[in-house]
């Protein structure tokens, strides 16, 4: 597989949409650095990519991740933050995130976590 030497990539501004989310899911175990801001990603999609992420999480390369600026409103909250806290750092800004998904990030961060820096910001009621 060819994206397994990539160890950063950045899709910010690209509408990645059209794809399956499948595909999009395989970036979780090959990078170790993504940032796919502003994507336009669907709930179907970003899903997926959560829930490879949460499963895969003992043999993922991936540590940092910034997904700012994309809809995770639809997200289960409990899979959101396995993922989360399975990652180094994490920037989640204007990502739609309400209180109940925040509460959970932050209790399973007690519980277990890897994490070294999260960025949550801009995500009240008024972003």
């Amino acid at each position: 597989d060819k994206l397994t030497s990539l160890q950063h990539i950045d899709l910010t501004d690209i509408d990645l949409s059209g794809l399956e989310p499948a595909f999009i899911a395989k970036f979780v175990i090959k990078n170790v650095h993504l940032k796919m801001v502003n994507t336009g990603l669907k709930t179907k999609q970003l899903q997926t990519f959560f829930e490879k992420m949460g499963k895969g999480r003992k043999k993922a390369n991936m540590k940092v991740l910034d997904i700012s600026r994309n809809d995770l409103g639809g997200i289960n909250p409990q899979t959101l933050a396995a993922s989360v806290n399975s990652l180094e750092a994490i920037s989640m800004n204007g990502c739609s995130l309400d209180r109940k998904k925040v509460e959970t990030i932050l209790n399973q961060m007690y519980q277990e976590t890897r994490l070294k820096i999260l960025e949550i910001g801009c995500n009240g009621p008024s972003s």
